[in-house]
């Protein structure tokens, strides 16, 4: 939309709320998302549905025509299968000292839409959309504090519960005493390693395991050997080294609890992972990751 809305609203908000239906301004999205069927895949529809929310509130609760037909617009968009994202942050009017958050908001996620989030979360990635742009036109008003509150905290509460199911993770299981990966695991990490590259941040962390026959020293060191060989696969396969993480737990953290000097083929493992950055400054960073060079 570049910032069609801002020059449309900066030549008709003198008279909208006086006189919504004056040539020039008028409002005819909001009737129509009224009546909207939604049409085309799951996502557009739980999208148009959201933007219909937010159109008619703007419109019926809070008589703001403007941004109540922008929403509106966006809405009988999305039931026609026609699908834009989320609102440039320039297209509203932000002060400058809440466009860091915002920028990183919007940057998750268009990551994950990219990704093909909307396929595999319709609901919640629709949801988080529609509370992302609701943030943006509450923090352009300022003045309602809990409005803004309120946008915000629906957009992150959607998509926390995207990232569960959109990030890309993998365990590979190995043989007794071995290093070598099959050729189904091969497979599995090509996978993981094509889905990852749809995202432009966050770190691939590999943890290396084994179980709990043999001494610590030597269940230690088959673990870096694994998590080393996954990490050689991940780079043939197109991820960056500098992107890669190592942690090695030798027998400390089976997936299966076994006695000491047990043979478990489900604990000789390593699991990958994509792990991304927190999204704002409340929350805690990811613990360091235990490193271990080659």
């Amino acid at each position: 939309m570049g910032n069609t809305r801002k020059t449309w609203t900066t030549s008709c908000r003198a008279i909208a709320l006086t006189l919504p239906l004056l040539a020039g301004c008028t409002y005819a999205s909001v009737g129509e998302v009224r009546e909207l069927t939604p049409e085309g895949s799951a996502f557009a529809g739980a999208l148009s549905s959201e933007y219909k929310k937010l159109a008619l509130y703007e419109a019926d609760q809070m008589t703001d025509w403007i941004d109540a037909e922008h929403f509106a617009d966006k809405g009988m968009d999305a039931a026609r299968g026609q699908v834009r994202g989320p609102d440039m942050i320039n297209q509203w009017d932000i002060e400058d000292d809440k466009k860091p958050e915002l920028n990183a908001a919007r940057e998750r996620l268009v990551t994950f839409l990219n990704a093909g989030a909307g396929d595999q979360s319709p609901m919640q990635v629709a949801k988080a959309q529609a509370s992302f742009d609701c943030w943006l036109e509450q923090q352009e008003e300022k003045w309602q504090t809990d409005h803004i509150a309120l946008c915000r905290d629906a957009f992150y509460a959607a998509i926390e519960n995207v990232e569960p199911i959109i990030k890309p993770q993998a365990t590979i299981h190995f043989g007794l005493d071995s290093g070598v990966m099959d050729n189904d695991a091969h497979a599995a990490l090509n996978k993981f390693a094509n889905y990852v590259r749809k995202f432009d941040t966050g770190a691939v962390v590999i943890d290396g395991h084994a179980d709990r026959a043999g001494t610590d020293p030597y269940n230690l060191d088959l673990s870096q050997k694994r998590a080393l060989a996954v990490r050689k696969q991940l780079i043939r396969a197109g991820v960056p080294s500098d992107r890669i993480h190592i942690s090695v737990y030798g027998e400390s953290s089976p997936a299966v609890t076994t006695p000491d000097g047990m043979i478990e083929p489900l604990n000789r493992r390593a699991e990958v992972a994509l792990r991304l950055p927190p999204l704002y400054a409340n929350i805690a960073p990811p613990t360091e990751l235990a490193t271990v060079s080659e």
